[in-house]
């Protein structure tokens, strides 16, 4: 294998490590939010932000070594994976092919996790403002008709005074 191609090799594996300890801290995090464990969900909301932070800076590793790569096979401005594995050759080809399959596979799962969470937080977050509308309606009754026979009303705003419901 070549210099290149075993840093490549070494940086995708390493990406498939943190997409599985993704995968991990957002299935925590579904659960954090189905259980209501605010502080749980606050240490794993950190977590989840140091694994990002760690994923952005080894996506930028990875396409260093892939323009590198792809100039030292022959490769003007290569931004992916399957142009190079054309270019490679046997344990290097199936290498690179299998990281392929696995990384597709893992940033699938990690962005499925993610919208299921990003779903539940908002049907969390809609039923709290459908709460929040009833009980205005129920506390601010309408108290006079204004101009062109409108109801007016004394709306005083109902408002979240802690985080956790």
């Amino acid at each position: 294998m070549t210099t290149g191609i075993d840093e490549l090799i070494r940086a995708l594996r390493e990406k498939g490590a943190l997409l599985d300890e993704m995968y991990q801290l957002l299935e925590e995090e579904q659960n954090c939010i189905i259980a209501l464990d605010m502080a749980r969900l606050e240490t794993n909301q950190s977590e989840v932000d140091s694994a990002m932070g760690r994923l952005e800076r080894l996506n930028g590793n990875c396409r260093n070594l892939l323009a590198k790569t792809g100039a030292a096979l022959g490769l003007e401005d290569n931004g992916s994976l399957s142009p190079l594995i054309a270019r490679t050759a046997g344990q290097e080809r199936l290498a690179l092919q299998g990281l392929q399959t696995d990384l597709t596979t893992s940033t699938t799962a990690v962005d499925n996790l993610l919208a299921m969470n990003r779903n539940l937080l908002q049907d969390s977050l809609g039923l709290v403002d459908r709460s929040l509308n009833f009980f205005n309606s129920l506390f601010n009754n309408p108290t006079t008709y204004g101009q062109a026979g409108t109801m007016r009303t004394n709306n005083g705003g109902a408002r979240l005074v802690c985080k956790e419901i």
